[in-house]
């Protein structure tokens, strides 16, 4: 008898999981995949209620795409873990799908059925990963746009699908965050932001195609980044409240690109992509930082002179090495103009970049270390094989700032 009491007690003290708090199991259930979270469910009642009341749930049937039988079945699964779930709170749902040709119109109503039920659960988080045929089109569903607890919402099509939204859709008045990818949209977009995301704070959109105009208008976004927009001619942004703003807009065709941008209160903003091509219309009063990284062409240190223009108040400026361009006409071009570029007292901080050790470059830097009083700290970073050259000839330059720390790194 006082053997069988030592196994019991022994037994007790090995089930370390039974006496976890729920919200630290849940914590490690969200990373096993749904075919642990199955067998999981399956070991005792207390792991069927922690699988079943989990916020974090991850669908992701990619692993199965070439295994139908499997597939069913997980499918099946998540269908009864949904319904059993009888309104329980998600924190977070991911869900990734590759739609097979065969059935699509049934497997996307169990897409749309499941982002139904987690609206259902009043889900905060929603990633959607579904890899579609890029001729084909995800609408998404009413009850999702209508949500009042949806927060986030990322839709990556990876194929560049398109994605629809129905143009019945209410306010959703509780998004702040929205990322869209590889997707195609139409420029009914932009009006859909103004007239219902009226919370939208944090817009992402990568890859996007369908559209060579896209206009944001917003009072209340704060961080819009814009990365490799496909065939995008024309982008306008208007937003009162905007902070933050990263631009990667790369493109062969050489047709000129139209940038308008009206964001009185842009504190930082980055420019990546070939800036001598596009036609800029914005006013930097109250920015603090500024990255440029821009791809070389015949006429770069004149639209680089027209941007640093722009840039009244600036007080931390990166600058990369592929921005400037060697070239043999106007070689004091930049630093000449650059006496008109009314941030100078500001300039606190500079880095730049360059990977050959280019006549203008080292210019534009002998300029700044002359002119700018204010100057606290400039980082230079250049390639091995200028590295000591680079240093030899600035070290020694005339600085306006006695305080002024120049620091030299290598690529």
């Amino acid at each position: 008898m006082e053997i069988l009491s030592k196994c019991h007690r022994t037994c007790n003290n090995m089930d370390k999981f039974s006496s976890l708090p729920d919200h630290i199991v849940h914590k490690i259930t969200s990373y096993l995949s749904l075919k642990d979270i199955s067998r999981l469910s399956v070991v005792s009642r207390r792991c069927r209620q922690v699988c079943i009341s989990s916020p974090f749930l991850v669908f992701d049937l990619i692993p199965y795409s070439n295994n139908q039988p499997k597939r069913v079945r997980l499918i099946n699964y998540i269908d009864r873990l949904l319904f059993l779930r009888n309104g329980k709170n998600i924190e977070w749902c991911y869900i990734s799908w590759c739609m097979q040709s065969s059935l699509v119109n049934e497997e996307e109503y169990r897409i749309l059925s499941w982002l139904h039920n987690a609206v259902a659960c009043n889900a905060k988080m929603l990633n959607l990963q579904l890899n579609l045929r890029r001729e084909s089109y995800f609408a998404l569903p009413t009850s999702l746009l209508s949500s009042t607890s949806l927060t986030a919402l990322e839709v990556n099509l990876h194929n560049g699908a398109i994605l629809k939204i129905p143009s019945s859709s209410t306010a959703i008045t509780s998004l702040k965050y929205l990322t869209l990818n590889s997707l195609r949209i139409d420029k009914s977009f932009g009006d859909w932001v103004l007239s219902c995301c009226k919370s939208l704070m944090v817009l992402s959109l990568v890859k996007i195609d369908g559209t060579k105009s896209i206009n944001i208008t917003s009072s209340s976004l704060k961080a819009l980044m814009v990365v490799c927009p496909r065939n995008l001619f024309n982008l306008q942004v208007c937003a009162e409240t905007l902070e933050s703003m990263i631009l990667h807009w790369t493109f062969s065709n050489p047709d000129n690109r139209v940038l308008q941008l009206s964001a009185p209160k842009l504190g930082t903003f980055v420019w990546n992509g070939k800036i001598s091509e596009v036609q800029l219309e914005a006013n930097f009063m109250c920015l603090n930082f500024a990255g440029i990284l821009v791809t070389p062409s015949s006429s770069t240190d004149q639209n680089l002179v027209h941007l640093l223009r722009a840039l009244r108040k600036v007080r931390d400026l990166h600058i990369s090495y592929n921005c400037l361009q060697e070239s043999d006409c106007g070689r004091s071009m930049l630093c000449s103009e650059s006496e008109n570029i009314p941030f100078m007292h500001n300039l606190r901080f500079v880095r730049i970049e360059l990977a050959l050790r280019r006549w203008n470059v080292l210019e534009l830097i002998k300029y700044l270390l002359k002119n700018t009083k204010n100057l606290q700290k400039m980082t230079i970073i250049c390639d091995p094989l200028s590295f000591s050259d680079v240093r030899r000839e600035i070290s020694g330059y005339e600085k306006a700032s006695s305080e002024a720390e120049v620091e030299f790194y290598s690529l």
